[in-house]
Protein backbone atom coordinates (compact mmCIF):
# COMPACT_ATOMS: atom_id res chain seq x y z
CA UNK A 1 0.00 0.00 0.00
CA UNK A 2 1.54 3.32 -0.98
CA UNK A 3 1.73 6.36 1.25
CA UNK A 4 -1.29 8.04 -0.32
CA UNK A 5 -3.63 5.16 0.52
CA UNK A 6 -2.42 4.07 3.96
CA UNK A 7 -3.92 5.35 7.20
CA UNK A 8 -1.35 7.63 8.79
CA UNK A 9 -2.16 6.78 12.40
CA UNK A 10 -1.78 3.00 11.94
CA UNK A 11 1.91 3.14 12.89
CA UNK A 12 1.12 5.00 16.12
CA UNK A 13 -1.27 2.18 17.06
CA UNK A 14 1.53 -0.30 16.43
CA UNK A 15 3.55 1.67 18.98
CA UNK A 16 0.64 1.52 21.46
CA UNK A 17 0.48 -2.25 20.91
CA UNK A 18 4.20 -2.84 21.46
CA UNK A 19 4.18 -0.51 24.49
CA UNK A 20 1.38 -2.63 25.99
CA UNK A 21 3.44 -5.77 25.48
CA UNK A 22 6.55 -4.18 27.02
CA UNK A 23 4.75 -2.92 30.12
CA UNK A 24 3.17 -6.34 30.57
CA UNK A 25 6.44 -8.21 30.20
CA UNK A 26 8.45 -5.89 32.44
CA UNK A 27 6.01 -5.84 35.37
CA UNK A 28 4.52 -9.32 35.18
CA UNK A 29 7.38 -11.46 33.91
CA UNK A 30 10.84 -9.90 34.22
CA UNK A 31 12.82 -9.28 37.42
CA UNK A 32 10.96 -10.39 40.60
CA UNK A 33 11.37 -6.86 42.01
CA UNK A 34 8.71 -5.54 39.64
CA UNK A 35 6.17 -8.22 40.53
CA UNK A 36 6.80 -7.63 44.23
CA UNK A 37 6.43 -3.85 44.10
CA UNK A 38 3.51 -3.77 41.65
CA UNK A 39 1.70 -6.85 42.88
CA UNK A 40 -1.75 -5.23 42.67
CA UNK A 41 -1.52 -4.74 38.91
CA UNK A 42 0.35 -7.88 37.86
CA UNK A 43 -2.82 -9.76 36.91
CA UNK A 44 -4.35 -7.07 34.65
CA UNK A 45 -0.93 -6.36 33.10
CA UNK A 46 -0.60 -10.01 32.13
CA UNK A 47 -3.73 -9.55 30.02
CA UNK A 48 -2.56 -6.15 28.72
CA UNK A 49 0.17 -7.85 26.70
CA UNK A 50 -2.41 -10.05 24.98
CA UNK A 51 -4.58 -7.00 24.32
CA UNK A 52 -1.62 -5.32 22.62
CA UNK A 53 -1.14 -8.35 20.40
CA UNK A 54 -4.85 -8.26 19.49
CA UNK A 55 -4.34 -4.69 18.28
CA UNK A 56 -1.52 -6.01 16.09
CA UNK A 57 -3.83 -8.70 14.70
CA UNK A 58 -6.54 -6.19 13.77
CA UNK A 59 -4.02 -3.85 12.11
CA UNK A 60 -2.38 -6.75 10.29
CA UNK A 61 -5.67 -8.03 8.89
CA UNK A 62 -6.66 -4.58 7.68
CA UNK A 63 -3.29 -3.73 6.10
CA UNK A 64 -2.84 -7.09 4.39
CA UNK A 65 -6.37 -7.18 2.96
CA UNK A 66 -6.28 -3.53 1.93
CA UNK A 67 -3.08 -4.25 0.01
CA UNK A 68 -4.75 -7.14 -1.81
CA UNK A 69 -7.76 -4.96 -2.64
CA UNK A 70 -5.51 -2.24 -4.09
CA UNK A 71 -3.52 -4.80 -6.08
CA UNK A 72 -6.69 -6.23 -7.59
CA UNK A 73 -8.00 -2.75 -8.41
CA UNK A 74 -4.76 -1.68 -10.09
CA UNK A 75 -3.62 -4.92 -11.77
CA UNK A 76 -6.95 -6.66 -12.23
CA UNK A 77 -5.78 -9.74 -10.30
CA UNK A 78 -3.82 -10.84 -7.24
CA UNK A 79 -0.49 -12.64 -7.43
CA UNK A 80 -0.23 -15.26 -4.69
CA UNK A 81 3.47 -15.72 -5.36
CA UNK A 82 4.12 -11.98 -5.04
CA UNK A 83 2.20 -11.89 -1.77
CA UNK A 84 4.25 -14.72 -0.26
CA UNK A 85 7.50 -13.17 -1.46
CA UNK A 86 6.66 -9.87 0.26
CA UNK A 87 5.70 -11.60 3.50
CA UNK A 88 8.85 -13.77 3.43
CA UNK A 89 11.18 -10.79 3.10
CA UNK A 90 9.33 -8.89 5.84
CA UNK A 91 9.09 -11.65 8.45
CA UNK A 92 11.77 -14.27 7.94
CA UNK A 93 15.07 -12.28 7.79
CA UNK A 94 14.50 -10.38 11.09
CA UNK A 95 13.35 -13.60 12.75
CA UNK A 96 16.41 -15.47 11.47
CA UNK A 97 18.70 -12.71 12.75
CA UNK A 98 17.07 -12.89 16.18
CA UNK A 99 17.24 -16.68 16.29
CA UNK A 100 20.89 -16.60 15.22
CA UNK A 101 21.68 -14.33 18.17
CA UNK A 102 19.82 -16.73 20.46
CA UNK A 103 21.80 -19.65 19.03
CA UNK A 104 25.08 -17.85 19.77
CA UNK A 105 23.96 -17.08 23.33
CA UNK A 106 22.92 -20.71 23.78
CA UNK A 107 26.23 -22.05 22.46
CA UNK A 108 28.12 -19.74 24.81
CA UNK A 109 25.87 -20.93 27.67
CA UNK A 110 24.50 -17.46 28.44
CA UNK A 111 20.96 -18.75 28.04
CA UNK A 112 19.41 -22.17 27.50
CA UNK A 113 17.21 -23.05 24.51
CA UNK A 114 16.65 -26.59 23.28
CA UNK A 115 16.93 -27.62 19.61
CA UNK A 116 13.24 -28.55 19.69
CA UNK A 117 12.33 -24.99 20.69
CA UNK A 118 14.34 -23.60 17.78
CA UNK A 119 12.62 -25.98 15.36
CA UNK A 120 9.11 -25.19 16.59
CA UNK A 121 9.72 -21.43 16.40
CA UNK A 122 11.35 -21.68 12.97
CA UNK A 123 8.37 -23.63 11.64
CA UNK A 124 5.89 -21.16 13.21
CA UNK A 125 4.34 -23.79 15.46
CA UNK A 126 4.71 -22.22 18.91
CA UNK A 127 1.01 -21.35 19.03
CA UNK A 128 0.14 -25.06 19.21
CA UNK A 129 1.65 -25.22 22.69
CA UNK A 130 3.16 -21.97 23.95
CA UNK A 131 4.97 -23.65 26.83
CA UNK A 132 6.84 -25.87 24.36
CA UNK A 133 8.95 -22.96 23.08
CA UNK A 134 10.23 -21.62 26.39
CA UNK A 135 10.53 -17.94 27.27
CA UNK A 136 13.02 -16.72 24.68
CA UNK A 137 11.02 -18.05 21.70
CA UNK A 138 7.60 -18.36 23.31
CA UNK A 139 6.45 -14.97 21.98
CA UNK A 140 6.63 -16.29 18.42
CA UNK A 141 3.19 -17.79 19.06
CA UNK A 142 1.72 -14.57 17.64
CA UNK A 143 3.90 -14.81 14.52
CA UNK A 144 2.73 -18.40 14.11
CA UNK A 145 -0.91 -17.30 14.05
CA UNK A 146 -0.16 -14.57 11.54
CA UNK A 147 1.85 -16.80 9.22
CA UNK A 148 -0.79 -19.54 9.33
CA UNK A 149 -3.43 -16.93 8.52
CA UNK A 150 -1.32 -15.59 5.65
CA UNK A 151 -1.05 -19.06 4.17
CA UNK A 152 -4.82 -19.29 3.83
CA UNK A 153 -6.23 -15.79 3.44
CA UNK A 154 -4.88 -14.83 -0.04
CA UNK A 155 -6.42 -18.01 -1.44
CA UNK A 156 -9.67 -17.22 0.38
CA UNK A 157 -9.56 -13.67 -0.98
CA UNK A 158 -9.28 -14.89 -4.57
CA UNK A 159 -11.89 -17.61 -4.11
CA UNK A 160 -14.37 -15.23 -2.45
CA UNK A 161 -14.27 -12.92 -5.48
CA UNK A 162 -15.77 -15.72 -7.55
CA UNK A 163 -18.05 -17.09 -4.85
CA UNK A 164 -19.96 -14.02 -3.78
CA UNK A 165 -17.42 -11.31 -3.10
CA UNK A 166 -16.72 -9.64 0.21
CA UNK A 167 -19.95 -10.95 1.76
CA UNK A 168 -18.36 -14.40 1.85
CA UNK A 169 -15.53 -13.19 4.08
CA UNK A 170 -17.93 -11.20 6.27
CA UNK A 171 -20.06 -14.33 6.77
CA UNK A 172 -16.96 -16.43 7.42
CA UNK A 173 -15.90 -13.97 10.12
CA UNK A 174 -19.23 -14.45 11.93
CA UNK A 175 -18.88 -18.23 11.60
CA UNK A 176 -15.36 -18.13 13.06
CA UNK A 177 -16.60 -16.04 16.02
CA UNK A 178 -19.42 -18.51 16.64
CA UNK A 179 -16.96 -21.39 16.39
CA UNK A 180 -14.81 -19.81 19.10
CA UNK A 181 -17.81 -19.51 21.43
CA UNK A 182 -19.00 -23.07 20.82
CA UNK A 183 -15.51 -24.54 21.14
CA UNK A 184 -15.01 -22.78 24.49
CA UNK A 185 -18.29 -24.13 25.84
CA UNK A 186 -17.31 -27.63 24.66
CA UNK A 187 -13.87 -27.27 26.30
CA UNK A 188 -11.96 -27.33 22.99
CA UNK A 189 -9.63 -24.62 24.26
CA UNK A 190 -7.14 -24.65 21.40
CA UNK A 191 -9.88 -24.45 18.75
CA UNK A 192 -11.46 -21.57 20.66
CA UNK A 193 -8.11 -19.75 20.81
CA UNK A 194 -7.43 -20.23 17.09
CA UNK A 195 -10.90 -19.03 16.13
CA UNK A 196 -10.73 -15.99 18.43
CA UNK A 197 -7.32 -14.97 17.08
CA UNK A 198 -8.42 -15.32 13.48
CA UNK A 199 -11.55 -13.30 14.34
CA UNK A 200 -9.40 -10.24 15.03
CA UNK A 201 -7.53 -10.58 11.75
CA UNK A 202 -10.68 -11.34 9.77
CA UNK A 203 -12.47 -8.34 11.27
CA UNK A 204 -9.60 -6.16 10.06
CA UNK A 205 -9.99 -7.79 6.64
CA UNK A 206 -13.74 -7.09 6.59
CA UNK A 207 -13.03 -3.44 7.44
CA UNK A 208 -10.64 -3.29 4.47
CA UNK A 209 -13.12 -4.92 2.09
CA UNK A 210 -15.93 -2.56 3.16
CA UNK A 211 -13.61 0.39 3.69
CA UNK A 212 -15.68 2.90 1.69
CA UNK A 213 -18.70 2.21 3.89
CA UNK A 214 -16.73 1.66 7.11
CA UNK A 215 -14.82 4.92 6.66
CA UNK A 216 -18.09 6.87 6.43
CA UNK A 217 -19.51 5.21 9.55
CA UNK A 218 -16.32 5.72 11.57
CA UNK A 219 -16.06 9.30 10.33
CA UNK A 220 -19.50 10.02 11.80
CA UNK A 221 -18.74 8.25 15.10
CA UNK A 222 -19.07 10.77 17.96
CA UNK A 223 -15.88 11.54 19.84
CA UNK A 224 -17.54 10.35 23.05
CA UNK A 225 -18.18 6.92 21.52
CA UNK A 226 -14.53 6.60 20.47
CA UNK A 227 -13.41 7.59 23.97
CA UNK A 228 -15.76 4.99 25.40
CA UNK A 229 -14.19 2.34 23.16
CA UNK A 230 -10.73 3.52 24.18
CA UNK A 231 -11.53 3.17 27.89
CA UNK A 232 -13.98 0.27 28.04
CA UNK A 233 -12.29 -2.14 25.62
CA UNK A 234 -9.03 -2.56 27.57
CA UNK A 235 -10.98 -2.37 30.84
CA UNK A 236 -13.14 -5.34 29.89
CA UNK A 237 -10.18 -7.19 28.39
CA UNK A 238 -7.76 -6.64 31.27
CA UNK A 239 -9.31 -5.25 34.46
CA UNK A 240 -12.90 -6.28 35.14
CA UNK A 241 -13.06 -9.39 37.38
CA UNK A 242 -15.05 -11.52 34.96
CA UNK A 243 -15.00 -15.29 34.80
CA UNK A 244 -12.81 -16.69 32.03
CA UNK A 245 -15.90 -18.02 30.25
CA UNK A 246 -17.70 -14.66 30.30
CA UNK A 247 -14.57 -12.70 29.34
CA UNK A 248 -14.02 -15.02 26.40
CA UNK A 249 -17.64 -14.59 25.26
CA UNK A 250 -17.50 -10.79 25.54
CA UNK A 251 -14.12 -10.50 23.82
CA UNK A 252 -15.17 -12.92 21.08
CA UNK A 253 -18.35 -11.07 20.14
CA UNK A 254 -17.33 -7.53 21.04
CA UNK A 255 -13.53 -7.54 21.07
CA UNK A 256 -12.70 -7.70 17.34
CA UNK A 257 -15.18 -5.01 16.19
CA UNK A 258 -14.41 -2.80 19.21
CA UNK A 259 -10.64 -2.98 18.76
CA UNK A 260 -10.83 -2.41 15.01
CA UNK A 261 -13.28 0.50 15.41
CA UNK A 262 -11.03 2.00 18.10
CA UNK A 263 -7.97 1.75 15.86
CA UNK A 264 -9.41 2.60 12.44
CA UNK A 265 -11.80 5.24 13.77
CA UNK A 266 -9.16 7.29 15.59
CA UNK A 267 -10.46 10.91 15.44
CA UNK A 268 -7.31 12.57 14.16
CA UNK A 269 -9.31 15.71 13.32
CA UNK A 270 -9.15 16.43 17.07
CA UNK A 271 -5.92 18.43 17.58
CA UNK A 272 -4.61 16.71 20.71
CA UNK A 273 -5.39 13.27 19.28
CA UNK A 274 -3.68 14.14 16.01
CA UNK A 275 -0.65 15.48 17.88
CA UNK A 276 0.00 12.02 19.31
CA UNK A 277 -1.07 9.77 16.44
CA UNK A 278 0.68 11.81 13.76
CA UNK A 279 3.86 12.29 15.78
CA UNK A 280 6.74 11.18 13.50
CA UNK A 281 8.80 9.71 16.35
CA UNK A 282 5.91 7.60 17.61
CA UNK A 283 5.09 6.56 14.03
CA UNK A 284 8.68 5.45 13.49
CA UNK A 285 8.66 3.43 16.70
CA UNK A 286 5.53 1.78 15.35
CA UNK A 287 7.29 0.94 12.11
CA UNK A 288 10.09 -0.82 13.97
CA UNK A 289 7.71 -2.48 16.44
CA UNK A 290 8.11 -5.92 14.85
CA UNK A 291 11.84 -5.93 15.56
CA UNK A 292 11.27 -4.52 19.05
CA UNK A 293 8.76 -7.31 19.66
CA UNK A 294 11.29 -9.95 18.63
CA UNK A 295 14.23 -8.70 20.70
CA UNK A 296 12.38 -7.48 23.82
CA UNK A 297 12.02 -11.11 24.91
CA UNK A 298 15.73 -11.13 25.69
CA UNK A 299 15.50 -7.89 27.65
CA UNK A 300 12.40 -8.82 29.67
CA UNK A 301 13.47 -12.32 30.68
CA UNK A 302 13.72 -13.08 34.39
CA UNK A 303 17.31 -12.41 35.48
CA UNK A 304 16.99 -12.51 39.30
CA UNK A 305 20.74 -12.23 39.95
CA UNK A 306 21.12 -8.78 38.36
CA UNK A 307 19.71 -5.36 39.20
CA UNK A 308 16.09 -4.71 38.15
CA UNK A 309 17.46 -1.70 36.25
CA UNK A 310 19.07 -4.16 33.84
CA UNK A 311 15.67 -4.75 32.20
CA UNK A 312 15.21 -1.04 31.44
CA UNK A 313 18.77 -0.62 30.15
CA UNK A 314 18.39 -3.74 28.00
CA UNK A 315 15.15 -2.38 26.56
CA UNK A 316 16.90 0.87 25.62
CA UNK A 317 19.48 -1.23 23.76
CA UNK A 318 16.66 -3.14 22.05
CA UNK A 319 15.16 0.13 20.75
CA UNK A 320 18.52 1.23 19.34
CA UNK A 321 19.15 -2.19 17.82
CA UNK A 322 15.67 -2.21 16.25
CA UNK A 323 16.21 1.22 14.71
CA UNK A 324 19.51 0.12 13.16
CA UNK A 325 18.12 -3.22 12.03
CA UNK A 326 15.14 -1.58 10.35
CA UNK A 327 17.23 0.99 8.48
CA UNK A 328 20.25 -1.06 7.46
CA UNK A 329 18.94 -4.64 7.34
CA UNK A 330 15.17 -4.83 7.01
CA UNK A 331 14.41 -1.92 4.66
CA UNK A 332 16.94 -3.04 2.00
CA UNK A 333 15.55 -6.57 2.18
CA UNK A 334 11.95 -5.33 1.99
CA UNK A 335 12.85 -3.31 -1.11
CA UNK A 336 14.49 -6.40 -2.59
CA UNK A 337 11.41 -8.42 -1.76
CA UNK A 338 9.18 -5.80 -3.37
CA UNK A 339 11.21 -5.93 -6.58
CA UNK A 340 10.98 -9.74 -6.66
CA UNK A 341 7.26 -9.48 -5.90
CA UNK A 342 6.70 -7.05 -8.80
CA UNK A 343 8.56 -9.38 -11.13
CA UNK A 344 6.49 -12.34 -9.89
CA UNK A 345 3.28 -10.35 -10.34
CA UNK A 346 4.20 -9.38 -13.89
CA UNK A 347 5.09 -12.97 -14.75
CA UNK A 348 1.86 -14.22 -13.18
CA UNK A 349 -0.16 -11.63 -15.09
CA UNK A 350 1.53 -12.56 -18.37
CA UNK A 351 0.89 -16.25 -17.78
CA UNK A 352 -2.75 -15.49 -17.06
CA UNK A 353 -3.12 -13.56 -20.32
CA UNK A 354 -1.48 -16.39 -22.30
CA UNK A 355 -3.78 -18.93 -20.62
CA UNK A 356 -6.85 -16.87 -21.49
CA UNK A 357 -5.78 -16.53 -25.12
CA UNK A 358 -5.12 -20.25 -25.34
CA UNK A 359 -8.56 -20.94 -23.92
CA UNK A 360 -10.16 -18.69 -26.54
CA UNK A 361 -8.24 -20.36 -29.38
Amino acid sequence: MNETTRIQHIDAWRFVAIASVLVSHVIAYSHPWYRTHFIAIVWPLQKLGLFGVQIFFCVSGYVICRGLVKEREQAGSVSIKAFYVRRFFRIVPPLCLFMTALAVLTLTEKISISPQEFVRAGLFLCNLDRSSCGWFLGHTWSLAYEEQFYLVFPLLFIWSAAAGGRRVIALLTLIVMATSLIARVCAFEKVAEFALTFSYMLTGCVAALYWTEVKLVLGRMPFSVWMMLLVLTPTVACILPLSDQLRHAVMTLGGPPAVCAMVLGTPTDTPWIRKFFWNPTIAHLGKISFTIYLWQQLATANYPDVSPLFTLVALAVVFMLAACSYRFFELPLMRLGSSYARAAAVKSSSSSVIHKRSSVL
